[in-house]
């Protein structure tokens, strides 16, 4: 209440976990991400974004100014404070492309190297997601974002899935039990992404001989 919310979860020195997501989503499914300004912050909340994107939750992401590394420091002897609040929340980013901004501006899109780490950090993401209509929207961002063709983005994203061998390793925060359909959904999907994978190859080698 002193930062002029209604409703307000602290973590309080602690990882958000896929119980802490899980006990949200019974209460909404409107969630906003405020961790602090700073490294472990972002992490944080990339962090975050896998494990609710893991749980078909889709949270923006507050941004505070550098001038503030935490909501405490903005509220605090702050008489305009309650405005500023009520601003950053109405301006809350979705959180992939709050992602896609913060990776690119961390590296240099024009580098090879740095280039990587921009598609394999949102990789991570888009592989938490559940939908694979929502995997395509992500990826068609990204495609426009980085300025490549969606299927060049397409390609490198499975194969990221099979270099990375994370086809079929089970989620470091998915170790509780699911329901019978959840698990055959994910098998669903392992099992076309490797469909594609092989699809791949195979015109591949019709096309070397």
């Amino acid at each position: 209440t002193q930062a002029w919310l209604d409703i307000g979860v602290a973590t309080c020195w602690t990882s958000l976990t896929i119980n802490h997501m899980i006990t949200l989503k019974r209460y909404s499914d409107h969630i906003y991400f405020l961790f602090d300004n700073d490294g472990a912050g972002i992490n944080a909340t990339l962090r975050g974004l896998a494990i609710a994107y893991a749980q078909n939750l889709y949270p923006k992401i507050v941004v505070l100014t550098w001038t503030h590394k935490d909501i405490d420091e903005l509220v605090r002897n702050n008489p305009e404070a309650e405005w500023q609040v009520t601003q950053l929340m109405d301006s809350a980013k979705d959180g992939f492309v709050w992602a896609l901004n913060y990776y690119m501006h961390q590296y240099d899109i024009a580098s090879p190297v740095e280039r990587q780490k921009i598609l394999h950090g949102l990789f991570d993401l888009v592989y938490a997601v559940e939908s694979l209509s929502t995997q395509n929207l992500f990826l068609d961002q990204m495609s426009h974002m980085l300025h490549m063709d969606y299927t060049l983005t397409a390609a490198q994203y499975r194969q990221y899935i099979k270099t990375e061998k994370k086809l079929f390793w089970p989620r470091k925060w998915s170790q509780l039990e699911e329901k019978a359909e959840t698990q055959q959904a994910r098998i669903d999907q392992k099992l076309l992404i490797l469909w594609s994978l092989l699809y791949d190859n195979f015109w591949m080698s019709l096309q070397i001989d």
